[in-house]
């Protein structure tokens, strides 16, 4: 018995690390966005950068919310809110046309959306893990799916500009929003 819990945990690892990696996407990719949105938007380097900034900051707020639907919804809903929210702001900062839409889309609703896929898929991990919990744990937090996500924006990037690149990202993660049906606590 022990040993299919055991098995079981490290696929809950897996599904963790995949949908981190779709939370961390806009992170990790939006040195190349940057410069498209200079060129398209002539907003200034300090406000497009402050755009970013800010939504660390926003994580830092809406992470003790996303705890909070954890606790009280367990991981499946918390998720999926999670990457609808993020799937919403993607796909509005795809459509934004002034520098408040762009708070608002990037910096509130993203940084809502990354923390509730976040933060509810690594408190998942510790619970399934008590001998192997900082093997667990560093396995979630490679930066490999990052990289590849990284890889992949830059490559469709250039066929199909930042806007509908926006767009497509936003799909991808309300479509993975909606069909979270992650494994329950233990």
């Amino acid at each position: 018995m022990r040993d299919k819990h055991v098995s079981y945990g490290w696929v809950v690892v897996g599904v963790s690390t995949a949908v981190n990696a779709l939370a961390w996407g806009p992170r990790a990719t939006f040195a190349l966005f940057y410069v498209a949105m200079l060129e398209e938007f002539a907003w200034g380097r300090g406000p497009t950068a402050l755009g970013y900034s800010l939504s660390w900051l926003g994580f830092v707020v809406w992470a003790p919310v996303a705890g909070w639907l954890y606790d009280r919804w367990g991981a499946r809903t918390a998720v999926t809110i999670g990457g609808l929210v993020l799937g919403l702001a993607l796909a509005g900062t795809g459509q934004v046309t002034s520098l408040p839409q762009y708070y608002l889309c990037f910096v509130l609703l993203g940084a809502a959306g990354i923390a509730g896929i976040i933060i509810p898929a690594t408190t998942i991990v510790t619970r399934w893990f008590v001998e192997a919990r900082g093997t667990a744990m560093g396995m979630l937090s490679t930066d490999g799916p990052a990289i590849r996500t990284s890889e992949r924006a830059a490559r469709s990037l250039g066929s199909l500009g930042p806007r509908a690149r926006a767009v497509k990202r936003g799909r991808s993660a309300e479509r993975c929003g909606a069909a979270a049906s992650g494994p329950r606590s233990p």
